[in-house]
């Protein structure tokens, strides 16, 4: 699991995340969708909303693995805004789903704000930042990912 944590004026604020939508481990240019483990052992019902809700990040990004400058800017000014501007961008691609499913999603959305949620699934998890979960999933790729990632970057940059 990672629990990302952000200084926002004058106060710090977390945002956990159970599932997300990331670059696969074998082509970066193509999603993978990762999901803690815990999350499946304590919530098995819940997991059709879950990858449900991921799915939606892959729909409202057209499938691209890629950083705009519209947001890397807001990342770089407002990193929960670019959160938060991407969570409503999924939200937004619920329509795509058959009404069961988007109910499923819904069903996600409203456990995964719960305190008792969070509790239940943090109880036992490894928790890590960004660094040590590409580690984890890119292994002895790491390396060809940053390079990536600085790629992409440098493509932002020239556009």
């Amino acid at each position: 699991m990672i629990i990302k944590r952000y200084r926002v004026r004058f106060y710090t604020t977390r945002v956990l995340f159970y599932a997300l939508t990331y670059p696969d481990v074998k082509d970066f240019d193509k999603f993978a969708i990762y999901v803690y483990v815990g999350l499946i052992d304590k919530f098995p019902d819940l997991l059709p909303g879950v990858i449900g809700h991921e799915f939606s990040h892959v729909i409202a990004s057209k499938g691209k693995v890629e950083l705009t400058k519209k947001d890397l800017a807001l990342v770089l000014k407002d990193r929960l805004g670019y959160i938060n501007a991407k969570e409503k961008s999924a939200e937004d691609a619920y329509y795509c789903f058959t009404k069961e499913m988007q109910s499923k999603i819904i069903e996600w959305d409203v456990y995964s704000k719960r305190e008792e949620t969070e509790d239940s699934i943090r109880k036992n998890a490894q928790i890590v930042n960004q660094e040590c979960f590409d580690e984890l999933v890119f292994g002895d790729r790491l390396e060809d990912y940053k390079q990536f990632v600085k790629f992409n970057l440098n493509k932002i940059g020239q556009l």
